[in-house]
């Protein structure tokens, strides 16, 4: 019992790693450094039709295409399909995403044999995600 318990706290600090890496390279990209002596950030603003929130910019599309040619997209634009670490930002993604025409709007999420991930391969973890996703994957 106690190695499950350690098990679960390994996997559960390695998701914090993971997620506090991620944080990181959205700070580095979007926040760089611009004096490396007292370490100051000057932070560039999202591109044009591009929104904001926390450190991230997030572009949400009305533009019907499968999930493989979002990705393409998204990556033509230096990015990804998204990846939700937050209620927060799960609330941004839905709340955007309703300025869209019903018909139109289309968030991805992949599943195999009930097993939901996200575009890096790791689980979603949270029953609430699944749901509010419907069978479909966010992106930006």
């Amino acid at each position: 019992m106690q190695e499950e318990t350690r098990q679960d706290e390994m996997e559960r600090m390695m998701a914090d790693m993971h997620s506090i890496n991620e944080a990181f390279h959205s700070l580095d990209l979007y926040c760089p450094v611009a004096n490396h002596d007292t370490k100051e950030r000057i932070c560039k603003n999202c591109q044009e039709s591009w929104r904001l929130f926390e450190t991230k910019c997030y572009y949400i599309s009305s533009r019907r295409l499968t999930w493989s040619s979002s990705r393409d997209w998204c990556q033509t634009q230096v990015g990804d399909l998204l990846i939700i670490n937050s209620e927060p930002e799960q609330s941004f993604v839905s709340e955007s995403s309703k300025s869209l025409e019903p018909s139109s709007s289309r968030l991805w999420m992949a599943e195999e044999e009930g097993v939901w991930r996200w575009v890096d391969g790791s689980l979603v973890t949270s029953d609430e995600q699944k749901v509010r996703a419907k069978g479909h994957w966010g992106t930006g």
